[in-house]
């Protein structure tokens, strides 16, 4: 009988699998064979192999093989065999490798190998680790099935553990001082009689309250270490909240597991997870908190607010709950608030959690207070009780004032009528046309306005009447800040203007506002709540502000609609300002037909045969979209290296065969001839990948849309840190990427597992993504099984990417259900509200 635990799965195919085991003598085998189901589910590594088959050398792969079938071979579970685990035990020495989850470290005892493990380690530790040898490209490793932490039975152990450079206040000295006083009972005194350390001559009560702050603080590192393993998140991740919350991390989670939230790309079910095995109950408060702000942002389909009868099934059926809306209203009431202290700015401060939602009625807005309690039966059943999360209806609220304060004074002219149209005339003739009627209203006037909303479908000339405002306002000595939503967006700007922009996350991070009198914003369909208030915040009541924007393009993907929103204060005359809506194609060039057909598109009328030098049609099947986009991309772009940096191709789903997964795996595949820098089960990433950013990272100084090309990955001396400096590995690998935002070329360096989880393949994205970008060459991918988002608006924001060729690729029913599918984009905002609750009590005076 041969036994060996699984190494590497080679190759599997119909059943037919080639798989390698190690042996207790560190011999490695290779087996192969075709095996029936219930066996081939168990080939993973680690599980056990037992097989009575025959060993023959083969010499093509230098070692023995083995023919298995289901009558000689039997395989056990990783761990279902516990007597077979080899069992070793050590002090650490060193942490070789340490990724999230994955550790990679020495014992004293190993000679020729290395120990993985997903559980935490420390150095000096005493260890009892169970587990198998197993060989790899690197060599030989011990995996870690068990460990066990030992008591010191050794003074010199203990002396080098204590003289780490984790412990402060000790060094080797004091170490051997405290060890020959206390001998292995060192660690029970710290945690016990600490005050008997000042009987060592030397340690005084300062350098003694040093070293129980330190031995402290890593027991609670060992604590919420052993958290995050137990519950499945990663230590970077864990320890980002113990920097914050720090020794009360851990007493602040078993009473609010919804703390973890917290963490980017930790959400409401993860956290749901580890409250339903603390034992929450399933009707806390702090669980319905956290389900209607999880609900309210991710899954509000980008309404602020909601009535809450609309909600109530939802709740119930999610939180598997009854009598939501009384639940609702209890934590709404009884909520429990939490006090913790931390440090800010070097002072210890004390904070509450308190909920994140709040209660109000269409016909007050304000939320409801402890008086209102006697009412709520009556509210709900006039169906006008609403709920929106706490941060987004306060920063509605601050966005109607400030567009108040800024409408509160008004604009300095500095130039007179004549002046103007003399201004007008200049720049008509300095660009060789005469401005339609449109374009010369907003011209006109928008020095008279502190509001001014301009927008416009593809080729209506609003790029054109935008470099004539900004220089209308210059020559009124104004100072202009131009921004938009992205950094494509904002190099557009320049290109048409010769002006500086910004991205309005940078100008927001990194400049003074009061340098400037007018902020102009192109792109201004793209302003969800958050962003739009991050933004006005910013500005105070001398300000004018430019909205300039494409109302036929699909809303933000976050919540709120900011620029339809004010369009309709405008309109309403709920607040002052100029709106002017450009509705004539102005482009001239008459082998340009992108905004004539896209247009069309937008009004949902049939713009006919599509087959023109710069906008085509092109009928496939979904079979044939694939192979048609490979023949396509090498006609377009020639070269041995593409380069992707002129061509988007735009799908509207992310799975199927002719998804945005399916279509970025094929370029990839087709285009990028080099090596992959990351293999794992669900990334693969080769150098010079076009990737994008998924997720705003003020640390790195990038935005959710950025676009980046991947160089390479470096091994660098890891940084330590106050917290986790001890278990600090030796390197970490560090994957560098170049960004081209539009606005510049810079390097970024991503921690590896940030780069995993925060970048996607690029080749192919979604029209949202795309949003405030431009393409000199744009394939737009239409197939009926993306039935669900074929309506004209995506598909107009899609096409309208692309500036010099656009390609319309696949089936001629799914363009006429997009073209025939106008959807709703009207969302319930609590600004909206404000101008109607407003109106109403104007109307009633």
């Amino acid at each position: 009988m041969i036994k060996g635990r699984i190494n590497k799965i080679y190759y599997d195919k119909d059943n037919f699998y080639i798989f390698s085991i190690i042996r207790d003598n560190h011999e490695q085998l290779t087996l192969k064979g075709n095996l029936p189901t219930e066996i081939t589910k168990k080939i993973r590594p680690g599980n056990l192999v037992s097989t009575t088959g025959q060993k023959v050398w083969n010499d093509k792969y230098k070692n023995h093989q083995i023919t298995v079938n289901k009558h000689n071979i039997e395989i056990e579970e990783k761990g279902a065999s516990e007597e077979d685990l080899e069992v070793l035990e050590g002090e650490v020495t060193s942490i070789v490798y340490k990724d999230d989850g994955f550790n990679v470290f020495r014992i004293d005892t190993a000679e020729d190998f290395t120990c993985v493990s997903s559980s935490p380690v420390f150095i000096g530790t005493q260890l009892e680790l169970k587990g198998y040898f197993e060989k790899n490209d690197y060599g030989l490793n011990f995996n870690v099935v068990q460990s066990k932490e030992l008591p010191f039975s050794d003074k010199q152990a203990l002396i080098h553990f204590l003289s780490s450079k984790f412990f402060k206040g000790i060094g080797k000295h004091f170490a051997t001082k405290i060890v020959d006083r206390f001998g292995l009972d060192t660690l029970d005194v710290f945690r016990e009689t600490p005050e008997k350390l000042t009987t060592i001559s030397g340690i005084g009560d300062k350098r003694a309250a040093t070293i129980i702050e330190s031995f402290q603080e890593k027991m609670k590192i060992k604590e919420v270490i052993k958290f995050a393993v137990k519950y499945e998140i990663t230590e970077n991740m864990i320890f980002k909240l113990y920097e914050k919350y720090g020794k009360e991390l851990i007493n602040l989670l078993q009473q609010n597991p919804y703390l973890i939230t917290e963490l980017r790309g930790i959400g409401f079910k993860k956290a749901d997870q580890i409250a339903q095995e603390i034992g929450l109950e399933k009707d806390s408060n702090y669980r319905i908190n956290s389900f209607l702000t999880y609900y309210l942002s991710a899954k509000s389909g980008g309404h602020t607010y909601f009535r809450l009868e609309e909600l109530i099934e939802t709740i119930e059926e999610e939180l598997e709950i009854e009598q939501a809306f009384n639940q609702v209203l209890k934590a709404y009431y009884q909520f429990e608030e939490i006090s913790y202290t931390i440090k800010e700015n070097g002072e210890l401060v004390t904070k509450k959690f308190t909920k994140d939602f709040v209660l109000f009625t269409e016909d007050d807005l304000d939320p409801l207070t402890e008086d209102s309690k006697q009412d709520l039966s009556l509210l709900a059943k006039q169906e006008k009780l609403c709920v929106a999360t706490e941060k987004s209806y306060q920063q509605e609220v601050d966005i109607y004032d400030k567009l108040k304060r800024i409408n509160s004074r008004s604009a300095t002219v500095n130039l007179a009528t004549a002046e103007i149209k003399e201004l007008i005339k200049e720049q008509e003739q300095e660009q060789g046309f005469t401005y339609a009627k449109q374009q010369r209203e907003i011209l006109e006037q928008c020095l008279k306005e502190k509001l001014v909303v301009l927008t416009g479908k593809a080729g209506t000339g609003k790029s054109t009447v935008s470099k004539g405002i900004i220089n209308m306002f210059t020559e009124n000595g104004d100072k202009v800040l131009n921004l938009a939503p992205t950094g494509k967006a904002a190099k557009r700007i320049i290109e048409v203007t010769d002006k500086r922009a910004h991205t309005i996350h940078s100008a927001c991070y990194n400049l003074e506002f009061s340098n400037y009198d007018v902020i102009m914003v192109d792109e201004a369909g793209m302003l969800s709540t958050s962003v739009a208030h991050m933004l006005l915040k910013r500005l105070n009541q001398d300000h004018t502000l430019v909205l300039i924007g494409d109302v036929a393009q699909i809303p933000p993907v976050q919540p709120g609609n900011i620029f339809r929103d004010v369009i309709n204060m405008i309109n309403s005359d709920f607040i002052a300002g100029l709106f002017v809506e450009l509705d004539e194609i102005k482009r001239q060039d008459s082998n340009s037909h992108i905004a004539t057909v896209c247009n069309k598109i937008a009004e949902g009328t049939n713009p006919g045969i599509i087959d023109y030098q710069d906008i085509r049609s092109v009928k496939k099947d979904n079979e044939q979209i694939l192979d048609y986009i490979t023949r396509l991309i090498k006609d377009e772009l020639e070269g041995d290296e593409v380069d992707f940096s002129n061509l988007q191709i735009i799908s509207p789903q992310y799975n199927g065969i002719v998804g945005i997964n399916a279509i970025n795996e094929l370029i990839q595949e087709e285009f990028n001839p080099h090596d992959y820098l990351i293999e794992t089960k669900y990334k693969k990433v080769k150098r010079h990948d076009k990737v994008m950013q998924t997720m705003n990272m003020k640390e790195l100084d990038i935005v959710n849309g950025d676009t980046l090309e991947v160089l390479r990955i470096e091994n660098r001396a890891k940084e330590d840190t106050e917290i986790s400096r001890e278990g600090a590995a030796d390197k970490e690998e560090i994957v560098i990427c170049k960004l081209d935002n539009g606005l510049e070329e810079r390097m970024i360096e991503y921690p590896k597992q940030d780069f995993i989880k925060y970048t996607t393949l690029a080749y192919c994205c979604s029209a949202h993504k795309m949003q405030g970008s431009e393409y000199p060459i744009v394939v737009y991918i239409l197939s009926t099984s993306h039935y669900i988002m074929l309506n004209r608006n995506l598909l107009y924001t899609g096409l309208t990417r692309g500036k010099e060729k656009v390609y319309l690729v696949g089936q001629a029913r799914a363009f006429y259900m997009a073209l025939n599918n106008e959807v709703n984009q009207s969302r319930n905002t609590v600004l909206d509200l404000i101008k109607t609750h407003k109106l109403a009590q104007i109307n009633q005076e």
